[in-house]
């Protein structure tokens, strides 16, 4: 696992329940612009997002509901990013 400045590195993936599905999907937003949406996320939600932001160089926000709203097509990537992060290929959904 790598450690991630600003993020907390204490977090035990290891234990973490692995039922948790994390939904990785795209779709069309307004004007036709693919967006790609992050579901599932329950700890640090803003550093995550954050993250995620800055390694793909592309724009986002969190929904009130949680769930992380990225600008591009970013499915495959997030999911290699959130591996680094300790999560596990079967919590992730692509839908």
């Amino acid at each position: 696992m790598v450690k991630i400045p600003g993020f907390d590195n204490d977090i035990d993936f290891e234990k973490e329940d692995l039922s948790l599905r994390i939904k990785i999907y795209t779709e069309t937003s307004k004007f036709n612009k693919l967006v790609t949406v992050v579901e599932g996320i329950k700890e640090n939600r803003e550093e995550v997002a954050k993250y995620l932001k800055k390694r793909l160089a592309c724009g986002g926000t969190i929904r009130d509901d949680g769930v992380i709203i990225l600008q591009g097509d970013h499915k495959r990537k997030v999911v290699e990013l959130l591996k680094q992060f300790g999560y596990k290929e079967q919590q992730f959904e692509l839908l």
